[in-house]
């Protein structure tokens, strides 16, 4: 069973599936923080992305690779705030 949930200690600290109603917290996380992001994720130079193409983006490949069992992206928030992202992947080739 994939948790859609997860609380992470006393801070209130919550890791759960993005949805549609999270585009924008998504648009707002990754617009502060692309000089950051840029060294580590191959996605950067694809920025910026409008908040309608972020919410096509949840309820699109990110929630195929969730039915197709291959991809499974958690957002970490912080109560409202969305502060930062991690996810599963199945990307290792076989013996991997």
């Amino acid at each position: 069973m994939r948790p859609a949930e997860i609380l992470i200690g006393d801070d209130g600290l919550v890791v759960r599936r993005l949805d549609a109603s999270d585009a924008t917290r998504l648009h707002v996380a990754i617009v502060e923080s692309t000089d950051h992001l840029r060294p580590w994720m191959p996605w950067i130079p694809t920025e910026p992305h409008t908040v309608a193409e972020r919410e096509q983006l949840i309820c699109g490949a990110f929630a195929s690779g969730w039915d197709e069992e291959t991809d499974f992206g958690y957002g970490i928030f912080s109560g409202e705030i969305l502060v930062g992202g991690c996810g599963l992947h199945r990307r290792i080739d076989a013996g991997g």
